[in-house]
C-alpha cells in the first residue's frame, strides 16, 4: 500500500489523535466512506473495506495502543461470523499473536497508524 503520509504538527499521544489521522486517509487505507460511530461495543460495527483480496465489511475499533484492545475486553465480544480491523497508533504487544493463542479469535488486520503520519517539528 503506497500511501501519502500525512502532516501532523503535534505528536500523536491518544486514541482521538488516532481517530483524527484516520479521518485524513481513510480512503488511502481501504475504507471508502466514513460513517459514524455504532452503539455497540465496537467504534464502528459495519464499514465498508477494500483490500487485496475485495470488498468486506469489517468492525473496527480505534486504540492509541493496541495493548488497549485487550484491556478493554473486546476479544470477549467478539463474533466469529465477523471481520475485525483493528487502527491503532502501535501494535505495541502483537495483537493478532496474543488474540489467536490467548482466545482462539482472529483479527482481520492491524492497521498502524504511526507508518502513514508524519509528525513535523
Amino acid at each position: 500500500m503506497n500511501i501519502e503520509k500525512v502532516k501532523f504538527y503535534s505528536p500523536i499521544q491518544e486514541k482521538l489523535g488516532v481517530i483524527m489521522a484516520f479521518t485524513k486517509i481513510h480512503e488511502q487505507l481501504g475504507f471508502p466512506r466514513l460513517i459514524s460511530s455504532s452503539s455497540s461495543i465496537f467504534d464502528i460495527d459495519d464499514i465498508e473495506y477494500r483490500d487485496d483480496i475485495g470488498l468486506h465489511h469489517v468492525t473496527i475499533n480505534f486504540e492509541y495502543l493496541s495493548s488497549s484492545y485487550l484491556e478493554h475486553g473486546y476479544c470477549d465480544a467478539m463474533d466469529s461470523s465477523k471481520k475485525y480491523i483493528v487502527i491503532c497508533w502501535e501494535d505495541d504487544c502483537n495483537l493478532a499473536h496474543v488474540i489467536a493463542s490467548k482466545y482462539n479469535k482472529y483479527l482481520y488486520t492491524i492497521i498502524e497508524l504511526k507508518n502513514y503520519v508524519e509528525i513535523m517539528k
